[in-house]
């Protein structure tokens, strides 16, 4: 019997990923947990020495045409640091480490300079750590909301007849903390019938906020993104 591994992100699951999956036996379900909606926001008029964005979504939303063009900026993230070179951006730091407090510790380390102004684009379910660290150490920090994360009610309406019916799931795969947040809540109305369900997770900040919900996950990648976490359930549920 095939396994059946729950995609949850945004994104639909690449063609060629659906086509390896099936090869080793492993059906995917696609159900998006999360949908991005802009908001609107009034951009501010002080000039920045530093735009720090940490999503792909954050440069998606952005309106470049507002800053200056010495403005600096660092990526956290691949995917974010793409999302700036699709954009001809120069990417003026990135991380060894694609996690924020690494980030930290090594933009820290690099620009010294207390009287530098920054930026950080971000959503409105965002930690708020780079702010609150950077600030704690003198600098001027200040945040951008552009966009916020919902979970779409067609997609609610299928997970919960999914759990209705009791249809077997073998692994569930998270992106991201509000993913999660939102396939818990459904989810824990129904843990009898899913009481060995392995999790898959992108990265520690999710993976955190899952085992703050007491579970475990039991597939997250060295390397902190899509292409990695992949490879890894290939080789582990195949």
């Amino acid at each position: 019997m095939d396994k059946q591994l729950l995609y949850t992100r945004q994104e639909p699951c690449p063609q060629r990923i659906h086509q390896q999956f099936n090869t080793c036996g492993i059906q995917l379900i696609e159900i998006p947990l999360i949908q991005v909606e802009k908001i609107q926001v009034g951009f501010p008029k002080e000039k920045n020495d530093w735009l720090f964005f940490t999503s792909a979504n954050a440069v998606h939303f952005f309106d470049f045409s507002k800053i200056d063009p010495a403005t600096k900026i660092a990526a956290i993230g691949d995917r974010t640091q793409q999302a700036l070179m699709d954009y001809k951006l120069k990417v003026d730091f990135v991380p060894s480490s694609f996690y924020t407090e690494i980030f930290l510790q090594e933009w820290l380390a690099m620009y010294p300079d207390k009287k530098q102004k920054i930026l950080v684009p971000i959503s409105c379910q965002s930690r708020h750590l780079i702010k609150a660290v950077l600030t704690e150490k003198g600098y001027e920090v200040n945040e951008l909301p552009l966009y916020q994360t919902i979970f779409p009610e067609a997609s609610k309406m299928k997970v919960r007849n999914f759990f209705k019916h009791a249809f077997p799931l073998d692994c569930a795969l998270f992106a991201s903390p509000s993913a999660w947040k939102n396939f818990y809540h459904e989810l824990k109305e129904n843990m009898h019938n899913y009481s060995n369900l392995k999790i898959a997770s992108i990265g520690p900040i999710t993976t955190k906020a899952i085992e703050q919900d007491h579970f475990q996950v039991s597939y997250q990648p060295d390397t902190y993104n899509m292409s990695a976490l992949f490879s890894l359930l290939l080789k582990e549920m195949s």
